[in-house]
């Protein structure tokens, strides 16, 4: 390996195919990772970068470093790269932006507007995170015997520190992209082209990212049955027997024909406030014939009303057309006949 002057690498890139590649010391990058721009995540960043330029020759290839105090990533075609243990080669974006060669410029404003919105929420809420965890380590810190629980909770602050700087740093250079692209009127300005590699360093296109699916579509439910003024039981005999749900309810149960006949059974707590019992049976030998279902309606009648819920409780019987309902009388008011 041979040193290679400034000027003369420089000279080189007309005449052989090469590419600059970025790359950072060892001892800068030891136990720590190279974000997408080739910067190192979870310490502060060097202050120089290295920079490596591939050249093939004769006898395969060599390989040359000085040392250049830039962030800037130089991205050329080569189809030869020397292989070099402390060299990071930095992938092309897959988004296709590197390729684009033409650009809407009304698309592109709006999208920079999007994404500085976009990236400010995220510096607020990162800024919040830090000093709500500051907040908390010196609370823990000011104990006498901080619980290990709460110790072991606490993050990271110094790396949420440094995704902090990253996320400020990015809002920094899409408010250069916005201010660049809010003082020109057409990708003709000369102006364009730096702006244009600004764009694509922040994977800002001239179009929103496009929508997730949001897949199938729910099917619409069956509509559901009309609400009943009444619930619905099935006493041992087999005879069905509706419980009024309120005061209201209990007005439609026992005097609309809708919901009973003339010909069933009333029931109701005597001297009591509760639920209307209409049993849908028209036999006039229901009490004899039936023991079964009168004493399920009468224990429903008792059961939903202010009767002691202890002891015996007295129930009215009648059939519904010995129930009406007085003119102006509060709702669940009726009058019994007979």
């Amino acid at each position: 390996m041979r040193a290679v002057a400034a000027d003369e690498i420089l000279g080189s890139r007309k005449s052989c195919p090469a590419r600059l590649i970025r790359t950072v010391h060892p001892k800068c990058v030891s136990g720590h990772t190279l974000n997408k721009f080739g910067r190192t995540t979870g310490s502060p960043r060097p202050s120089n970068s290295h920079f490596s330029l591939a050249l093939p020759n004769a006898a395969n290839a060599w390989t040359s470093s000085f040392l250049r105090p830039s962030h800037t990533v130089f991205r050329a075609v080569s189809h030869q790269i020397c292989a070099s243990t402390d060299t990071t080669v930095v992938n092309e974006d897959d988004s296709g932006l590197a390729e684009k060669t033409t650009w809407d410029l009304k698309g592109l404003k709006k999208e920079t507007g999007r994404q500085v919105m976009r990236q400010w929420k995220r510096v607020s809420k990162a800024d919040e995170r830090v000093k709500r965890e500051e907040a908390k380590i010196a609370e823990l810190l000011a104990m006498d015997d901080p619980p290990m629980k709460a110790m072991e909770e606490v993050e990271d602050v110094d790396q949420m520190k440094v995704d902090l700087a990253e996320a400020r740093e990015r809002l920094t250079e899409l408010n250069t992209l916005e201010e660049g692209l809010a003082s020109i009127k057409s990708t003709g300005n000369p102006a364009f082209p730096e702006l244009a590699q600004l764009a694509i360093k922040l994977g800002v296109n001239d179009s929103p990212p496009p929508k997730q699916s949001r897949g199938p579509k729910k099917q619409k439910q069956k509509p559901t049955a009309p609400r009943q003024p009444f619930l619905v039981y099935t006493s041992a005999d087999g005879i069905q027997i509706r419980v009024g749900r309120g005061s209201s309810d209990n007005d439609k149960l026992s005097c609309d024909p809708q919901y009973r006949d003339a010909a069933d059974w009333w029931m109701h707590a005597a001297g009591h406030a509760g639920s209307h019992v209409v049993i849908r049976s028209h036999d006039d030998d229901l009490p004899a014939r039936f023991p079964e279902t009168m004493k399920d309606a009468a224990a429903l009648a008792a059961k939903n009303s202010k009767a002691p819920q202890r002891g015996k409780a007295g129930v009215s019987f009648v059939r519904c057309r010995q129930v009406s309902k007085p003119a102006g009388a509060k709702p669940g008011l009726v009058r019994l006949s007979g």
